[in-house]
């Protein structure tokens, strides 16, 4: 099943960082850093309200596990976002590129 996990951080850096450990180990090969999204969240009791960088990791559900122990690993804040979710390749020759590119 294909996957898609979604991390975010504060620092391009870091993004980065995250990115090329994951594509190096070939859990994912294709991953995209979204910059400028404004978010608001609880933190420690405040309203806190931050720009953020977004990092979706296409992947597959066997590498979730390995992924998000890189991104703990990785990232600069004390609890990481890790989500992920679903979706489908609607494109053989995308998902022949896909499949050949990953572990």
């Amino acid at each position: 099943m294909f996957r898609i996990i979604e991390t975010t951080t504060d620092q391009l850096m870091v993004a980065e960082k995250i990115s090329q450990s994951i594509i190096s180990s070939k859990l994912a090969p294709c991953i995209q850093i979204i910059d400028s999204v404004k978010s608001n969240y609880i933190w420690k009791d405040t309203i806190e309200s931050s720009n953020e960088y977004i990092i979706k990791i296409k992947t597959v559900e066997n590498h979730i596990n390995k992924i998000s122990s890189i991104i703990k690993e990785e990232s600069n804040y004390d609890v990481p976002e890790i989500i992920s979710y679903d979706f489908m390749i609607e494109d053989e020759g995308y998902e022949k590129w896909f499949n050949k590119n990953i572990m």
